[in-house]
């Protein structure tokens, strides 16, 4: 709210500096109005597209085997095995692996993108990668 008055204020928009306050609360109750416009529309789409009767359970960190991904992870193929470290564990961006590993961004996501689909792969049907 505070940045919209500001950029109000910039462009010359408010009117009479005097009523300032007037302005703020017009525009929050215009803001707040619109929000729930908003969330109206999002519950209805949710009660005509969402199938309620169908209950998911949030997938859990203690549900994955841990020996299981270790060894899908020594699977891997050398380059897979070490881009994927390099993103999740290294917390680095295709742009700095592909520079360390003299690769170009693209070829580190598309390794990335194979790497994991094989990890999935092998974690979910508890196979080889």
């Amino acid at each position: 709210m505070l940045l919209l008055t500001i950029e109000r204020l910039r462009a010359g928009e408010v009117q009479k500096l005097e009523q300032i306050g007037s302005f703020i609360l017009g525009t929050s109750r215009m803001m707040c109005h619109s929000e729930r416009r908003i969330a109206r529309r999002r519950e209805a789409l949710a009660a005509r597209f969402i199938d309620t009767s169908v209950e998911t359970a949030p997938p859990s960190l203690f549900a994955l085997d841990g020996r299981r991904v270790a060894a899908c992870l020594r699977g891997l193929a050398e380059r897979e095995r070490l881009v994927v470290l390099l993103t999740y564990y290294a917390d680095r961006d295709a742009p700095r692996i592909a520079e360390n590993l003299k690769l170009s961004p693209g070829a580190v996501r598309v390794i990335r993108h194979r790497a994991i689909a094989r990890l999935r792969d092998c974690v979910i049907g508890g196979g080889r990668p």
